[in-house]
């Protein structure tokens, strides 16, 4: 994509007037930081949401942890919908947590579980 296309993309996921098709297009078929603008919206959409959880890219599902327009609730699916769930691991939202970029929104998620927000305390020494 040229750059002319990639400022162009970014204006449109941050419009308020664009539809959630044209947002769901962008998420879909746009590259690098032009799909985090549709997550940094004042609102995402249900239906964005539902495609940026389940999304194959992790960079695509950081982008909804991290936006400001992704409600708690949406957050909270997010760390809920992992397909790769183990034991040890409650959701994304905990791999969120070892990213730089990401660890202190992931740390805002209301669905960290106490174990996780414990564990943040006992790293920082805090008893």
């Amino acid at each position: 994509m040229q750059r002319a296309d990639l400022a162009r993309l970014d204006g449109l996921a941050r419009s308020p007037a664009a539809p959630e098709s044209v947002l769901l297009r962008i998420l879909t078929g746009a590259e690098g930081p032009v799909r985090g603008s549709v997550s940094d919206r004042d609102d995402v959409p249900e239906s964005v949401c539902d495609a940026a959880v389940s999304h194959s890219d992790r960079e695509v599902r950081t982008y909804l942890a991290v936006g400001r327009g992704a409600s708690g609730a949406q957050r909270a699916r997010l760390a809920a919908d992992c397909p790769n769930r183990s034991s040890r691991a409650p959701g994304r939202l905990l791999e969120l947590l070892d990213e730089p970029e990401t660890m202190g929104a992931a740390a805002e998620g209301p669905a960290l579980p106490l174990t996780a927000m414990e564990a943040i305390l006992a790293a920082a020494g805090i008893p």
